[in-house]
């Protein structure tokens, strides 16, 4: 019967992983930052806007941009999707 506990090396790979996406993360520009972080904090896209004084709109905008960032930052240094 296989363990069902993480094995070491899923778990090194998996801190790993978090490791290049908390510096990816903290690479990318103030404004994508700041959306991008307050969604993974919980906040909806209506207190957000509250939070940084822009509209609902352009919290989606630049939530669109900060993804597409990371993305670009995860894949450019050889990350995994």
């Amino acid at each position: 019967m296989a363990d069902p506990t993480t094995g070491p090396e899923a778990a090194a790979h998996d801190a790993q992983r978090r490791a290049r996406l908390r510096a990816a993360v903290l690479r990318l520009p103030l404004v994508p930052r700041q959306v991008l972080t307050l969604t993974l904090e919980g906040l909806t896209p209506r207190e957000i806007a509250e939070v940084l004084g822009v509209s609902e709109n352009n919290v989606a905008v630049r939530l669109s941009r900060a993804r597409r960032l990371l993305r670009e930052a995860l894949t450019g240094e050889g990350g995994e999707r």
